[in-house]
Formats: structure tokens, C-alpha cells, sequence
């Protein structure tokens, strides 16, 4: 399979540097896709969890479903779909226009996808790329529950995705892959085990 690296997969060179660093077997993947097989043919398992607000989701859904189904027969692959609350789609279009919501009530329906996602764990990763806007939310609840946190989009519209909202606790350390124009984002925590570099290598 061909990846699309200077849009939709443009993350996958930084992976690839992850890879050569960390011991990286299980993956959580917020928002499944093509870029889901780079991450099966390097990886022992990996979950990933569609988050469904809009019909092209549910599309996504189904064509992963019909791509990855050896995998999921094998036990490497395992797919959980949410279908989004009302509300949870109405403070999603508010960030495509560029308007965080004050709101909080959200934040607990996104626990809850995590919660049924880390049932399926522990992983040593987790990337978050999915197709709502709630991606900050989402990297927030995820420290100290993955050791190596990666998000998707952080060079562009922090608006949207409200980057700003991220709280980096001080056991974990922000890593920015600077050559990808999109930008991806690990989020590493002080104790992971290195193969090989360090934290100034990507």
C-alpha cells in the first residue's frame, strides 16, 4: 500500500523514527484509516477506535473493517466504534469554526471511548488523528494512562483542535517532528525505556 505522506499519513516518517527508539508494540489508534496498516506491519496489536459524528465516518468504518479483516481474525487488529451524542457533534462543528467550547459536559463522553479503548490495553502508544476536532481533550486524558503520546495536525489550526488547551505534566517530555509541515507531536514520558538516540532525535 501506498501512503499518502505529505497529507493524510504525512506522520509516518516520525513513526518511523519512534519506532527506531522505542519498543513499540501495542498501538491506540484514535481514527483509523490507510495509515492503519503502516502501524499493523510494524506493530504486535493494534485498537483502533472510530469516533462517529458524521455518515463518512461510518464509510471509514466499514471500509476498515473490509481492509484489516484477516487482522482481525488473527486477534492483531481490533476495531471499536462510538457513535457520537447529539452534543458531542454540535461542540465538534463549533471547533470548525474555530470556537472551543466552555463546555465540560463533552469531556465525559470522551472518557468514556477511552475508558472502553484502554480495556483492550496496555499499549505503549497512542495516536490520536481522528476525525473530530476534540483532539487536545483526548491527548490530556491519555497522559499518564500511555507512556508515548502522539497527535496528528499540531502545526495546523490550533483553533480547531485546541492545541493551546494541552497540559503537559512534568514526567513527560513534548517532541516535535519539525520536518513534516502538518506537524506531529510526541508527548513522552520521562521513564520510557530508549533503544537507541534520544528525545533531541526527531
Amino acid at each position: 500500500m501506498a501512503f499518502d505522506i505529505i497529507n493524510a499519513q504525512s506522520y509516518i516518517p516520525s513513526f518511523i523514527e519512534a519506532y527506531t527508539r522505542y519498543n513499540i508494540s501495542k498501538i491506540l489508534e484514535f481514527g483509523e484509516g490507510d495509515g492503519t496498516r503502516f502501524f499493523l506491519d510494524n506493530s504486535d496489536f493494534v485498537c483502533s477506535v472510530e469516533v462517529i459524528a458524521y455518515s463518512y465516518h461510518k464509510e471509514w468504518l466499514d471500509k476498515c473493517s473490509s481492509m484489516y479483516k484477516n487482522e482481525k481474525s488473527n486477534g492483531k487488529w481490533m476495531q471499536v466504534p462510538f457513535i457520537c451524542s447529539e452534543e458531542l457533534v454540535n461542540v465538534d462543528q463549533m471547533c470548525q469554526k474555530g470556537v472551543q467550547s466552555d463546555l465540560t459536559l463533552y469531556t465525559k463522553e470522551l472518557q468514556l471511548i477511552l475508558e472502553k479503548a484502554l480495556s483492550y490495553g496496555p499499549y505503549d502508544l497512542a495516536f490520536v488523528d481522528y476525525g473530530i476536532h476534540l483532539r487536545a481533550d483526548m491527548v490530556n486524558m491519555l497522559f499518564n494512562k500511555v507512556s508515548i503520546i502522539a497527535a496528528h495536525d499540531t502545526n495546523v489550526s490550533p483553533n480547531m483542535y485546541g492545541w493551546d488547551r494541552i497540559v503537559v505534566p512534568p514526567n513527560y517530555s513534548k517532541i516535535t517532528f519539525m520536518e513534516e509541515y502538518l506537524g506531529t507531536t510526541f508527548w513522552v514520558k520521562n521513564d520510557t525505556n530508549l533503544i537507541s538516540g534520544g528525545l533531541n532525535g526527531f
